[in-house]
C-alpha cells in the first residue's frame, strides 16, 4: 500500500537519519505501485529534501536504489519528472545518475529538459557527489 502524498509532506522538517532511511526504503520498494510517475517523484523529493537536511549523506545502499529508480523511469521528454530528479539528484549527489544523465543524447530529450540538464551539468560541475558543496564550513 503506497503512502499518500500528504503524509510525506507533513512529515517533520527534521527527521533522523533511520526514520528517513525507513522512509525511503518503504517509497523505493513501492515504486511500482504508483499510478503516476509525478506523484511518486514529489513523494522523493519530500524525502530528499528532508535526508538534505540532516546533513548527513544518503548510505549508498540507498542511494544505489534510487539512483536505479531514476535511471530505470528516465524519461527525457517529461520535464517535470527530469526536474524533480535532477532535484533528487543534487541532495542527495547521486553520483550514477549525474553521470547517466550527462551521456543522454539531445536527440532522447525534449529542448526544454535538454536545457534543464545542460544547467545542472554547469551548476553541479565535479561537485555533484558532495550536496553540501559550496556551503560555508563553521
Amino acid at each position: 500500500m503506497i503512502k499518500q502524498s500528504s503524509y510525506y509532506s507533513n512529515l517533520p522538517d527534521s527527521m533522523s537519519v533511520d526514520d528517513l532511511r525507513e522512509e525511503f526504503l518503504y517509497l523505493v520498494g513501492g515504486v511500482h505501485a504508483y499510478k503516476q510517475k509525478a506523484v511518486f517523484m514529489e513523494n522523493l523529493l519530500e524525502l530528499s529534501d528532508r535526508q538534505w537536511h540532516t546533513y548527513t549523506g544518503l548510505c549508498d545502499e540507498l542511494k544505489k536504489k534510487v539512483e536505479w529508480v531514476l535511471i530505470s523511469s528516465w524519461d527525457g521528454f517529461d520535464f517535470d519528472a527530469a526536474d524533480a530528479a535532477i532535484s533528487v539528484c543534487s541532495r542527495l549527489g547521486l553520483v550514477s545518475f549525474f553521470e547517466f544523465m550527462k551521456n543522454q543524447s539531445a536527440l532522447d530529450m525534449s529542448p526544454d529538459v535538454f536545457a534543464q540538464v545542460k544547467s545542472a551539468i554547469v551548476e553541479f560541475g565535479n561537485d555533484v557527489g558532495n550536496p553540501y558543496s559550496g556551503m560555508p564550513v563553521e
